[in-house]
């Protein structure tokens, strides 16, 4: 007699298996299609980037069509047996989420690219200053009142004035300065200046105490159109210049401001050699496109970057095909993203700064954290040559920078790198050529001799471009400090750069 309790479990237990091996081999099939469909679309973000040399591409390829061929294989044998479609299925997730996330960092590259691209205009911080003992706290509070203008060279700064002109009314004294303004608002001839926070600054280094002096009622910015033409360089087999500028600010990279670090790095990709040419900021310079007045390199920064770079380019009669301009925000997050840079001080001194106690030991190596780096890449109080022995600070920060950024740490910290930067960072090398240098790295992985020399000159009073032409004042007289350069030097620095150029 059949046992009909017996023959229905097992007539269940049987569909049921039947029922699990199907689903064992759509799962295989369903995570076989996935892993094909995300692995077809990294190979041709990869292959249309040209993020990676082709050998690697190829081999990339070579991998993921024979782990799709495993697929098909295991599909046929969960005919018999359901494990391993199971297993094999759940590799082929694992291994799709694993390749999301690297078209998630190309992805990400692409943006990073998008982000630093060089800008079509900049942005000028403007303030309505008035003294800190007075009773206006607003702009409408001027209505009416007296402001002390003056003549400026910036246009932007008549853009500014009559937005303020549009909100409130008001008269007018026209001064020959901007510090011939600030003198006659700090003797109360005027109740408030119009002053870019450019201008606010290299007042407080005429006077440490001006900024201490006035407040602002009402803050503007004004956009100004600076544009730069862009080489076309095959940086794989020539010789080329990128000119960076570091300023004298944090966060929005867009502000115009001093150009504080001024750095040529030459590149010769056939020699695997970088040298890297520091000049002073206070060095004494004819601004690109201006006469008679000379004026400190680093005030061309308030005129935008071509201006910087073009006054350059005169000075040393060299050709910068592409420029970096960074803050301090810039070195801060990306030493911290590297791991911080080792660095060996020539001298013994502390330094607190931003909440980072900074010890450098004279000839003894550190691992230094992006404050502290930073501090070190400004300090000159600590030495008797001042600004001179910056620039070599600042070499130092660089080369350890470079040296990192040229090794695996590159690889280990590339998305914390592209974060660490992307707000704080912009060029106008084009993104293929990025690619390109990132391929050849890859590729041939070069061991690259990094070379520096820095320009050095005299201490000195001028007059100077940016201040005008002015009697003696409370800020100040007619001349002021300025670094006259050592043209010994200055010829050196163009020998060394057309020697690593050339390939000599």
């Amino acid at each position: 007699m059949i046992n009909l309790y017996n023959f229905g479990h097992v007539a269940k237990k049987s569909f049921t298996l039947k029922r699990a091996s199907v689903a064992a081999r759509i799962f295989s099939v369903a995570s076989t299609v996935l892993f094909t469909i995300v692995s077809a679309a990294a190979l041709i973000f990869l292959y249309i980037m040209g993020v990676l040399p082709l050998k690697y591409i190829a081999s990339i390829t070579v991998v993921l069509i024979a782990l799709a061929a495993i697929g098909v294989l295991m599909f046929f044998i969960s005919r018999k047996h359901k494990i391993p479609a199971v297993i094999y299925g759940v590799v082929m997730v694992i291994l799709s989420v694993f390749i999301c996330l690297g078209l998630g960092y190309l992805i990400k590259t692409r943006d990073f690219f998008g982000k630093t691209k060089a800008r079509e205009y900049y942005v000028v911080s403007y303030s309505v200053l008035v003294l800190n003992d007075s009773s206006y706290q607003t702009l409408e509070d001027l209505n009416n009142k007296k402001n002390a203008s003056y003549i400026d060279t910036v246009s932007s700064y008549t853009e500014a004035f009559e937005e303020i002109k549009q909100k409130i009314s008001f008269d007018t004294i026209l001064k020959d300065t901007y510090i011939d303004a600030a003198n006659a608002l700090t003797r109360h001839e005027a109740d408030f200046i119009l002053l870019s926070t450019n201008y606010l600054a290299m007042l407080d280094e005429l006077d440490e105490g001006f900024a201490s002096k006035v407040r602002s009622v009402y803050d503007l910015e004004v956009k100004i159109y600076d544009t730069f033409e862009i080489s076309d360089v095959d940086v794989l087999n020539e010789s080329f210049n990128i000119y960076i500028s570091g300023i004298d600010v944090e966060g929005n990279i867009s502000t115009i401001s001093r150009s504080d670090v001024n750095m040529i790095m030459t590149i010769n990709p056939k020699t695997h050699t970088i040298l890297l040419t520091s000049i002073p900021r206070d060095f004494y310079v004819q601004l690109h496109g201006t006469t008679g007045l000379k004026d400190k390199l680093t005030h061309s920064g308030i005129y935008g970057p071509t201006m910087t770079v073009k006054t350059v380019e005169d000075f040393l009669g060299i050709n910068i095909n592409y420029f970096i301009r960074v803050n301090f925000s810039s070195v801060v997050n990306l030493v911290n993203a590297i791991g911080g840079v080792y660095i060996t001080p020539d001298l013994t001194f502390y330094r607190a700064y931003d909440g980072n106690d900074c010890y450098y030991t004279e000839n003894v190596a550190r691992l230094y954290n992006g404050a502290c780096a930073l501090r070190y890449a400004r300090e000159r109080k600590a030495y008797g040559t001042g600004d001179i022995h910056r620039v070599q600070n600042q070499q130092q920060v660089m080369t350890a920078i470079i040296g990192k950024l040229t090794s695996s740490e590159i690889l280990k910290n590339y998305s914390n790198i592209l974060s660490a930067v992307e707000d704080n960072f912009e060029t106008n090398i084009p993104e293929q050529k990025f690619y390109q240098l990132l391929n050849y790295q890859l590729d041939t992985s070069p061991r690259w001799k990094i070379d520096n020399y820095h320009m050095e000159g005299y201490d000195s009073h001028n007059q100077v471009y940016s201040y005008g032409i002015r009697e003696a004042g409370d800020y100040g007289y007619n001349y002021y400090y300025v670094m006259e350069p050592n043209y010994d030097t200055v010829e050196a620095a163009k020998a060394k750069i057309k020697e690593v150029f050339d390939g000599e």
